[in-house]
């Protein structure tokens, strides 16, 4: 499928695909459009996101982004659809190389500030911790072995006739044990005892790549393009790009790019970023809207729930709100374990809007303890108020469907002033948990797949309690602790959970809740097609799925719902041209 570029364009992933059988998932999402105009070649990437997850993405992005100067030069301009990590992870290479833009929404921008601040500091934790226990190792294990192993060996081995050693006494039988591990300890670290200079070939700890000025420099390179924002000229005259809302999460957004040939004719090529779901349309997030009026030739679709289809969002409301007004009268405590970026501040709008609506005590204290889940809600509240100013605006309605009501709820409940709820910390969660002992309490905590974070700490407060509650309202990754930890119990048997070391019974009741995801389901993905303007002869790319099943499913569900446009399921670095003489 691939062809020579001339005059058209190309486009390709270089991570945003899954496949089972190759060992590596749909994370790590970039995707390249390569145009050539006029005897030049112009570079665009639509994210840079981290690799999450087990298996392998072989790809080299300094590579990538410094191009050959020839028929693949350096990068001319990196679109950001949304600030999840898988999205936005590897963003700090771009601080060594030259970007001709680095385009994001406003919202976006914030969230990539709060989210790779904290890996920063997280990878600068891990390395001190590293460092210290490579020094300690150094000083306390290897030095110890190299002297007892010098020494022994310095000061002659008695052998018998035959070669063995001779071990007459204990003192001398502890010896030799002693010197045995000591050799051993060396022998793994292919140290020999006699080389003076055997420190400097140890390998210490690699300091972590980038630095909180690394992401400085990226957010001062970083210009905002809003929904509203109409078209950013990329290349003067020939290629622009106008964002759409994804209603994914917080200043999603889904780029269209406009192409000019050398007619003066205009190519429109469509990235959907992740596209959030028509239903449960809490702001303000807002709802998925699909460019209208544009001829699209090409169209990258997103496909993490091809061949799924959710139950009816307000049902899923219905019984989370039902099972947390029961559960309550139940238990003492109720844990909500959940993603700090958006699902949380999803999850506190619900459970305060249940206290205003009188399902719940009013007096019942909400607390959230996640650190970047509170950092979120400051973001999530200035676009709030802010789409609440535009919401009349006449050029608005139609790009935000905005639902003022919502909006005014979501910015009396979620402000920190009015006092719904108590963010706490590792420096404070002691107390708090103290003072509240025994008494009803409702704690939203991270992280959803109960692999990291503070909820580890719940778990060894709470989950052999029987009369707490987990709540895991997402996805649980099969492999993950929260989808072990979630999984019904066998019947008659224990629930055995290992955390740092503990082994903990989990008496405590478990329970996933479907329907929050950020996702669109497939119904949610056709609706978007249907309300784009596809050409008939126009591409379909269904990425961001796995290439034997999501992604299949959703080319499948496409192709028998008759739309007349071509489908194709790429691979990683498989390259799709449009040429435009054709």
């Amino acid at each position: 499928m691939a062809q020579k570029l001339q005059n058209g364009y190309q486009i390709l992933s270089h991570g945003g695909i899954g496949n089972r059988e190759k060992n590596y998932n749909l994370t790590g999402s970039c995707h390249e459009l390569r145009v050539a105009l006029q005897g030049e070649i112009y570079r665009i990437l639509v994210d840079m996101g981290g690799y999450q997850g087990p298996g392998k993405l072989d790809r080299n992005l300094d590579e990538i982004l410094e191009g050959n100067n020839g028929a693949n030069p350096g990068v001319d301009a990196v679109v950001f659809t949304h600030g999840h990590m898988d999205h936005i992870g590897d963003a700090l290479h771009l601080t060594r190389h030259n970007v001709g833009k680095i385009l994001a929404s406003s919202r976006t921008r914030d969230i990539i500030k709060i989210a790779l601040e904290d890996a920063i500091k997280i990878a600068e934790t891990e390395f001190e911790i590293k460092q210290s226990n490579f020094q300690s190792y150094t000083k306390n294990v290897l030095s110890n072995a190299v002297q007892i192993v010098k020494e022994y060996e310095n000061g002659g081995i008695k052998r018998k006739a035959n070669g063995d050693r001779i071990s007459t006494t204990n003192e001398e039988r502890n010896r030799n044990e002693n010197y045995q591990k000591a050799k051993t300890i060396l022998d793994k670290a292919n140290i020999n005892a006699h080389d003076k200079n055997w420190r400097q070939k140890l390998t210490p700890p690699k300091k972590p790549e980038f630095n909180i000025d690394d992401l400085g420099k990226l957010l001062e390179n970083i210009e905002t393009h809003d929904f509203s924002d109409g078209w950013n000229q990329i290349v003067p005259g020939k290629i622009a790009v106008c964002m759409f809302n994804a209603g994914h999460i917080l200043g999603s957004t889904s780029p269209l790019f406009r192409i000019t040939d050398a007619q003066g004719e205009d190519h429109f090529v469509h990235f959907s970023g992740d596209i959030g779901s028509y239903q449960g349309n809490l702001m303000p997030a807002g709802l998925p809207t699909a460019p209208k009026n544009f001829p699209i030739e090409t169209l990258l679709i997103e496909s993490t729930y091809g061949g799924r289809v959710r139950e009816n969002f307000d049902k899923n409301l219905e019984k989370f709100e039902q099972d947390l007004a029961h559960d309550i009268k139940k238990y003492d405590t109720i844990v909500q374990a959940c993603f700090s970026l958006d699902r949380l501040q999803k999850i506190l709008f619900y459970t305060i809007d249940m206290q205003k609506k009188g399902l719940i005590p009013n007096n019942l204290p909400i607390l959230v303890d996640s650190k970047m889940g509170a950092e979120y809600i400051n973001p999530y509240l200035n676009e709030a108020k802010k789409m609440l100013r535009e919401a009349s605006h006449p050029s608005v309605p139609n790009q935000l469907a905005v639902n003022t009501k919502n909006l005014e709820n979501f910015i009396e409940y979620l402000d920190p002033k009015n006092k719904n709820y108590e963010i706490i910390s590792t420096e404070t969660r002691a107390g708090v948990l103290g003072e509240l002992e025994g008494k009803k309490k409702i704690i939203l905590t991270a992280s959803g797949m109960a692999e990291g974070g503070p909820v580890i700490e719940y778990f060894k407060r709470f989950a052999s309690d029987e009369k707490s509650v987990f709540y895991f309202p997402g996805f649980l990754v099969p492999g993950t602790r929260g989808h072990a930890i979630a999984a019904e119990r066998p019947e008659g048997k224990e629930k055995i959970v290992t955390i740092e070391g503990r082994t903990l019974e989990i008496r405590a009741k478990m329970e996933q809740k479907s329907g929050f995801s950020g996702h669109g389901d497939e119904k949610d993905l056709l609706k978007y097609l249907q309300s784009t303007s596809l050409k008939r002869d126009a591409h379909i790319l269904v990425v961001h799925g796995d290439t034997k099943s999501s992604s299949m499913a959703l080319k499948h569900t496409i192709e028998r719902k008759k739309f007349p446009q071509t489908v194709h399921v790429p691979d990683l670095e498989e390259i799709y041209t449009v040429n435009f003489d054709k």
